[in-house]
């Protein structure tokens, strides 16, 4: 393969290979057959034909190029790994793509956002709505972990760790 990686340079978005027009599903569909059997150029041409679309999905989803340039390298390393799942009585490659693009997208979110909310809010400091009496309990517990969670974000990520290991093994 010409390129160091798959997702080296997104500015080259736009390349087709030669004789190829994107969405012919007989020539992507036949491009998948010989993926099935590892063949390199065969994926490079698939990859070029079709990352415009799959990128843009991912972005659609995403909303995060760091997030969508994950979602397309993991979509691609899955049908390298695993082309010969790919049924042409199920559908176009292109639909396939997609509907691994989007497994991807949602499963990058899922993740994401539960690392978010567990790091910026804490799950396990919230109280139990049987444990609030009056909302201005709830209203100074959040400003509590507010604070907590605002001081923990300047420590460095050593500190932290070291701060976790010991809450940890209490």
């Amino acid at each position: 393969m010409t390129k160091p990686a798959i997702i080296s340079d997104m500015t080259d978005l736009t390349d087709t290979p030669a004789g190829l027009k994107m969405g012919e599903a007989s020539d992507l569909a036949s491009l998948i057959k010989e993926v099935k059997a590892k063949n390199r150029d065969a994926f490079e041409a698939l990859y070029d034909a079709t990352v415009q679309r799959v990128f843009s999905l991912a972005m659609r989803i995403t909303q995060h190029r760091g997030l969508a340039e994950e979602v397309v390298s993991d979509v691609y390393l899955q049908v390298w790994q695993t082309a010969a799942s790919y049924s042409p009585e199920r559908g176009k490659v292109i639909a396939w793509l997609s509907i691994l693009c989007r497994s991807r997208a949602l499963d990058t979110l899922r993740r994401d956002n539960t690392a978010i909310r567990q790091m910026a809010v804490g799950l396990d400091t919230i109280p139990e709505p049987e444990d609030v009496c009056d909302p201005s309990d709830l209203l100074q517990s959040i400003e509590e972990n507010t604070a907590i969670h605002a001081a923990v974000g300047q420590l460095t990520e050593r500190q932290r760790q070291l701060v976790a290991q010991v809450y940890s093994n209490l």
